[in-house]
């Protein structure tokens, strides 16, 4: 039986489409997690950085609380980091709290209306010691942390950064840190710094695994655990920025 080359020519384009729509079905949509956010990085038990999906215009803020002990760790006490808080003692078994700040100011943008600018984090912070030998490291475990603009007009800043500072004060010759996100910052003496940007948007969320700072040599301490979570914030032509602090002594 002879085919026509029309005949074999709608064959070929009946395959090319068929094969053009089996390639998008099997193409993942872009992440989506709960709570109308999109995931703009992710580095799998490292960090996920999300953002709101455009789509939804009602504005809910991202849920930041304290965090729980990651298994095999239970917390010795229900403590929350605070500015100049002093908190553990030495001794065995190690000193473990939520360390957790937040910052708000309400401003005004050029042709708006007046609303909330807040910055916010917690981390659930295990410092380990040992008899006569002080604290030798700090983890700080599932840092979940935002910066956002919850204003109504507009609806989104121009662009928005978020950072997390990780920090520690010791007594050394030298120290060491491990399990921060790639793109962090050595800012050098204990002291740490992710940040992500973001245009056109409202806010930024960070959700970091598990971060280790640590001293080399002996002898030496760690003197104090802090936490910073920062947010800075373009409308038009002006620049706001959003501090959030918390530090505790070991003591």
């Amino acid at each position: 039986m002879s085919v026509s080359r029309a005949a074999l020519r709608g064959i070929a384009l009946t395959a090319s489409v068929a094969a053009a729509i089996l390639s998008l079905q099997a193409t993942p949509a872009a992440a989506k997690p709960s709570g109308g956010s999109v995931v703009v990085v992710s580095e799998p038990g490292v960090v996920t950085v999300t953002k709101p999906d455009p789509a939804v215009r009602t504005k809910v803020a991202p849920a930041i609380a304290d965090r729980a002990a990651p298994a095999g760790r239970v917390a010795l006490a229900a403590y929350v980091g605070d500015n100049s808080a002093i908190h553990c003692q030495g001794g065995v078994p190690p000193c473990q709290f939520n360390i957790h700040k937040e910052f708000s100011r309400t401003i005004t943008p050029g042709g708006g209306s007046s609303g909330q600018l807040r910055s916010k984090g917690t981390a659930f912070v295990d410092a380990y010691t040992c008899p006569g030998c002080g604290f030798r490291q700090a983890d700080y475990y599932n840092t979940t942390s935002t910066s956002g603009w919850y204003g109504s007009s507009p609806f989104n800043a121009n662009s928005v950064k978020h950072s997390d500072v990780w920090d520690i004060d010791y007594t050394a010759i030298g120290w060491e840190f491990s399990g921060t996100p790639a793109g962090t910052l050595n800012l050098g003496s204990g002291r740490l710094s992710y940040e992500n940007s973001q245009s056109d948007t409202w806010y930024i969320t960070h959700n970091v695994a598990h971060v280790k700072i640590g001293i080399r040599g002996w002898p030496g301490s760690i003197n104090r655990v802090k936490y910073e979570a920062h947010g800075g914030f373009q409308f038009g032509s002006t620049y706001y920025t959003t501090d959030a602090y918390s530090s505790v002594a070991l003591t």
